[in-house]
């Protein structure tokens, strides 16, 4: 989210959380979207920022990423239909 306030981009879509992504052992910084804009508020402000569109499919994505770092061999394709 930061480089996309230095970017200056004002409507942000994203497709997962923080929290869903950590929960699959991917380590992230623990500021949300939300905390980066409010705190570049003095020279960005985004229009939109709307999380978990068609959230879904990116968790999907990082559940199966999950197995495959843990060795499980039965890690099924994503579908992204």
């Amino acid at each position: 989210m930061s480089a996309l306030a230095w970017a200056n981009l004002r409507r942000v879509v994203c497709g997962s959380f923080i929290d869903e992504i950590r929960r699959t052992d991917i380590i992230q910084i623990d500021l949300s979207a939300r905390e980066v804009a409010a705190s570049a508020r003095s020279f960005h402000s985004p229009e939109l920022l709307l999380g978990g569109v068609l959230a879904g499919r990116p968790n999907r994505l990082f559940r199966d990423a999950q197995r495959l770092r843990q060795g499980l061999s039965d890690v099924p394709s994503a579908d992204l239909s």
